[in-house]
């Protein structure tokens, strides 16, 4: 029983990544992949138990409203993409606290779109499209008893500014010398949301693997960006590009599936890593997991420091 399940929860994530890649590859629409699907299929789906305090109403509302905030943050806010993310991850903390969630992944779904300048619609119909794919499917595993029915009840603690301000003044720092510095994948959207939920309180990750934690990141990266740099290289003069990719991502989400079921580590960040990997321009595939590995090894230390402070 233990297997099949197993089983099913796999092909599902593998299942869902790839149809997400392959509709991006087929549309020309690179905007269609949302990284943020692999992390809420590895923390609905993969993991023994769903790690956000949330409803599924309130996941496709907080991702779709925080695409559409992140889009217009692009079209109508007049500042530099700096200030922009800046100003657009504040608003993704202020979109937690509001929802009465501990979903995290809602950040991403506002950062990223200012990160890549998106202002494509597909960006919003491949959120609302695979989001809700993702919600169906785990209601049917609730259903059969492949997973336990999550309770929800409403997150209403009051903010520390504390942790408010130490956020703040971290992201914009890294935002700033990132984009500055041609570095730019060192503020991942998928890092912003695994800094924030490792920053937080009650978040105990950082006090017992915090090096387990940055070997699994770079390894989620290689996993992703390297297998697509060698697909291309090596497969690319001898089968078609659409064959090449889906191969690529099919092995990269093996490894991943290895990744986390070996370390018995199910934290949604890590899956969106892998699929961000996709959806970034070529010349960054060598550097990706190295821009990646300097984020995570930056927002783990000082999120350990500041708690050892505070």
């Amino acid at each position: 029983m233990r297997l099949r399940n197993k089983i099913i929860e796999s092909s599902v994530f593998i299942l869902l990544v790839t149809a997400m890649v392959l509709m991006a590859s087929i549309v020309n629409e690179k905007e269609i992949i949302f990284p943020e699907i692999g992390a809420i299929v590895t923390g609905a789906v993969l993991a023994p138990k769903m790690p956000w305090t949330v409803n599924k109403k309130r996941i496709f509302i907080s991702l779709l409203v925080c695409g559409i905030l992140g889009m217009a943050v692009v079209r109508l806010v007049p500042l530099d993409i700096e200030l922009q993310m800046i100003f657009g991850y504040f608003i993704a903390l202020l979109a937690v606290k509001i929802s009465k969630t501990t979903f995290m992944p809602m950040i991403s779904a506002l950062v990223l779109p200012i990160l890549l300048q998106t202002r494509s619609v597909w960006y919003l119909i491949s959120l609302i499209l695979f989001t809700g794919t993702i919600l169906l499917i785990r209601y049917l595993l609730e259903k059969y008893g492949i997973k336990e029915k999550s309770e929800y009840f409403e997150v209403s603690e009051k903010t520390d500014l504390r942790i408010l301000v130490f956020r703040m003044i971290l992201v914009s720092v890294m935002i700033i010398l990132s984009l500055r510095f041609n570095f730019r994948y060192a503020v991942a959207p998928p890092l912003l949301v695994a800094f924030t939920e490792f920053s937080s309180a009650k978040n105990k990750a950082l006090d017992t693997m915090p090096v387990k934690i940055i070997l699994l990141v770079g390894l989620c990266a290689v996993s992703g960006a390297l297998i697509r740099l060698v697909g291309e290289r090596y497969l690319g003069s001898i089968l078609e590009p659409q064959i090449v990719l889906i191969t690529s991502v099919i092995i990269s989400c093996l490894l991943f599936l290895m990744i986390v079921n070996g370390f018995k580590v199910f934290i949604p960040p890590f899956g969106a890593i892998v699929l961000l990997a996709y959806l970034i321009p070529k010349d960054y595939e060598l550097w990706y997991p190295v821009h990646i590995l300097v984020g995570i090894t930056v927002y783990t230390f000082m999120s350990r420091i500041y708690k050892r402070i505070f």
